[in-house]
């Protein structure tokens, strides 16, 4: 989630991302996608999910995740 407490989402992503460059994340949130900085967004690494979200949305947003670097 981009709202967590104690660290923001996109600082958690952006920390695995520097351990793990080829991992790809799905960040969610209530909010709107503009609140993923561009450069999470720009990365391809990393795409948003937004709540509330339907099986089906999420379940698009994971085998996206799984099969392309681009999401």
């Amino acid at each position: 989630d981009l709202t967590m407490p104690g660290k923001t989402g996109d600082e958690l992503a952006t920390e695995i991302l520097n351990s793990y460059p080829s991992l790809r994340i799905i960040l969610m949130s209530g909010f709107s996608q503009q609140e993923l900085p561009a450069h999470l967004r720009a990365s391809g690494m990393v795409s948003f999910l937004a709540k509330p979200f339907t099986l089906a949305s999420l379940t698009s947003a994971v085998t996206a995740a799984l099969s392309s670097h681009a999401l």
